[in-house]
């Protein structure tokens, strides 16, 4: 355990030098940032929720990404989330949360079993790792830092420490979650404005080069947004804004044309068809392709192949 509590001055003004480790789960809890995050070294992997409460903060991000902290943001690294070099302001004043990979699937399993939609909210914090806290997340995060501060000067075995600490900490994660949900529900101008046009851009580049990939074996919305760490409503937001088409339009598409590639080329049995596209049966397939053409896959099949004989013949005729 390291604890240090020191009183030292700057510009004026009192502050506490904090830095304590629970020694049962290795949660840290500190308002040092250097001491959290020593300069040219690789971060521990784990979750780290950074609050700004005076200056500026940049940090790199996931390697490219620079990221820009204000006073009353919030940050919010999961483990995916890889943290990089960082320039603080000189009056740069931060409450500083670590939960480390062990800890954080006791903590998080908690919160999960109290929390609807908790996967979008993970997503979206991936995806939007700052949050700007209003009057009320303030008021409340000064409570929990609060709390905390007073739970490791109390004189408690270890072990009843860290395990309030945990609890501590699940009701700051759900407190949390309430925050993100009404992000989520802003209205999808306002989402849109927030995020760059270059993330969105990327996002989508990202869909179309999966979708292209993924040949027409999946054609779930979810499945596409959880392979690229967003939410199923913000991937509906750039496909409309770069497409004008929904996910499930394009992803349908490109279905459709990787069946009709092979009902030409090659010579797959329905049944067969059916299986290499993740169809449950070949009925299922037949009523989905006919759904998006107007024919069964055997007449596209005849149809296509006739066509084709038939300009072979054209173009061989008007070579005579």
């Amino acid at each position: 355990m390291i604890f240090e509590h020191l009183i030292i001055t700057r510009n004026k003004q009192i502050l506490y030098k904090m830095h304590h480790v629970f020694p049962h789960s290795g949660i840290v809890f500190t308002n040092e940032i250097q001491t959290l995050l020593p300069p040219n070294s690789t971060p521990i992997p784990g979750t780290y929720i950074i609050s700004c409460t005076r200056g500026r903060m940049q940090i790199t991000a996931n390697k490219t990404d620079v990221l820009d902290m204000g006073v009353f943001d919030l940050l919010i690294c999961m483990p995916e989330f890889s943290l990089g070099d960082y320039l603080c302001s000189p009056d740069f004043q931060c409450v500083c949360y670590f939960v480390p990979i062990g800890a954080l699937s006791q903590v998080l399993n908690s919160c999960l079993q109290q929390e609807t939609n908790w996967y979008n909210k993970l997503q979206y914090t991936f995806n939007h790792p700052i949050i700007h806290m209003n009057n009320r997340h303030i008021q409340l995060g000064s409570a929990f830092n609060r709390l905390m501060q007073v739970l490791i000067q109390d004189d408690v075995n270890n072990e009843t420490q860290s395990k309030v600490s945990n609890i501590l900490l699940q009701s700051i994660i759900l407190e949390i979650f309430s925050w993100i949900h009404d992000e989520i529900n802003k209205d999808e101008n306002v989402m849109l404005n927030k995020i760059s046009t270059a993330r969105q851009d990327n996002h989508f580049r990202g869909f179309v080069r999966l979708l292209y990939n993924d040949h027409g074996r999946h054609r779930d919305v979810k499945w596409f947004a959880e392979q690229l760490h967003i939410t199923p409503k913000y991937l509906a937001v750039i496909c409309k804004k770069n497409s004008s088409q929904s996910p499930l339009a394009l992803i349908n598409g490109i279905t459709i044309r990787e069946i009709k590639e092979m009902l030409v080329h090659e010579a797959l049995s329905v049944k067969e068809l059916a299986e290499k596209f993740n169809f449950p049966n070949a009925s299922m397939f037949c009523k989905y392709f006919k759904l998006h053409t107007g024919y069964t896959p055997l007449e596209y099949r005849e149809t296509s192949r006739a066509d084709i004989e038939q300009k072979k013949t054209k173009i061989l005729e008007e070579k005579k």
